[in-house]
């Protein structure tokens, strides 16, 4: 496009005043005073569901993961072998798959280095 066109549309978009108190309504329409916002509110660490499978969860997390499944009446998945947690986390991080060499180092060490944070 000219650069010229462009110069012009944003001149002239900004000679006409612009109503922007839709920005302050909520999705039913009625306006919402910015104090009240979720974004301001504090942050409070919600009590963590009784689930009744206590040894699969790994962190406080998971209990709210597991307390789901179970409302479901479905059985937690098993825990990922090193091949399939290596190609989820580097597909999730980089869209592509693990290399081989990246493969053979996470290999040779212990399971627990597989899932540690590497940089």
């Amino acid at each position: 496009m000219d650069v010229r066109r462009i110069t012009v549309f944003v001149l002239l978009g900004t000679l006409f005043a612009v109503d922007c108190s839709f920005l302050l309504a909520s999705p039913r329409g009625e306006g919402v005073a910015p104090d009240t916002w979720w974004s301001f509110s504090p942050v409070i660490r919600p009590e963590l569901p009784q689930v009744s499978n206590t040894g699969w969860p790994k962190s406080p997390l998971d209990r709210f993961v597991l307390a789901r499944l179970e409302a479901e009446q479905i059985d937690p998945s098993a825990e990922a072998d090193r091949v399939t947690l290596l190609r989820r986390v580097t597909l999730d991080l980089t869209g592509l798959p693990p290399t081989r060499g990246r493969s053979r180092e996470l290999f040779a060490g212990p399971t627990a280095q597989c899932v540690q944070a590497r940089g």
